[in-house]
């Protein structure tokens, strides 16, 4: 075995292990108190806020799937923390059209963590963090400016879209600008749907924070297999 396929192993381990550590703090912090969050913007919107074994095994379900799916990932511990607090951010938002900020704020710790250890295994690690923060940069500056029309994106998918946005920048700049895109392709299908089937109006808003987050996820776990196929 050659010195690259040694590096390689040994990354992998890496991002195998820390992806499965994020996992178990996300489940024992939500078990703890982190599944209260939602409960708020649900009452507020006088709704009913999920208990806690519902949250809880919402998102360690999923959490698993992903870690299965991307433990290699690089910055696999940022994909597995943006599923875990994501699918609830996601619900709480299509419930509510609000983005919980105390999940999303989660979100943001899980995308430092892997990010970070990505660049510890990454033979070019300053390249790494630079691509990300260029990541961040091109997903912001869009939210930002969508945000300022009336009835563009809320302040809640601006604060998320750089989190999002320094994630697949880990990846490369490309893989951010395909998921920026990705997601706001399918909020346009969506919304088209939503037209023809008579599910909303012209005038009516559909929350973002879904698609934000299930465009990236996506754009981050198949970036590696879709352009080999192109």
């Amino acid at each position: 075995m050659n010195a690259f396929s040694v590096a390689t192993s040994q990354a992998h381990n890496i991002s195998l292990v820390t992806a499965v550590a994020t996992w178990i703090v996300i489940v024992v912090w939500l078990w703890k108190g982190g599944w209260r969050i939602q409960r708020r913007y649900f009452i507020e919107a006088a709704l009913t806020p999920f208990r806690r074994n519902g949250v809880v095994w919402t998102s360690a379900i999923v959490g698993a799937i992903i870690l299965v799916a991307a433990h290699q990932r690089p910055a696999a511990p940022a994909i597995v923390g943006v599923a875990m607090i994501g699918i609830l951010s996601g619900i709480v938002d299509g419930a509510t059209h609000r983005l919980p900020n105390g999940y999303s704020l989660a979100m943001a710790i899980a995308v430092i963590f892997g990010v970070g250890c990505a660049s510890v295994t990454s033979s070019h690690p300053v390249t790494l963090i630079l691509t990300a923060c260029g990541g961040g940069l091109l997903w912001a500056i869009p939210a930002w400016i969508l945000n300022r029309f009336e009835g563009g994106l809320g302040y809640g998918d601006v604060k998320l879209a750089p989190v999002l946005g320094f994630m697949l920048g880990s990846v490369g700049l490309d893989c951010a600008v395909g998921g920026f895109l990705l997601a706001f392709v399918a909020a346009g299908i969506a919304a088209m749907w939503r037209l023809i089937v008579g599910a909303g109006g012209t005038d009516s808003r559909m929350p973002m924070g879904p698609w934000l987050i299930g465009g990236a996820l996506v754009a981050d776990i198949c970036w590696g297999i879709v352009p080999d196929w192109m």
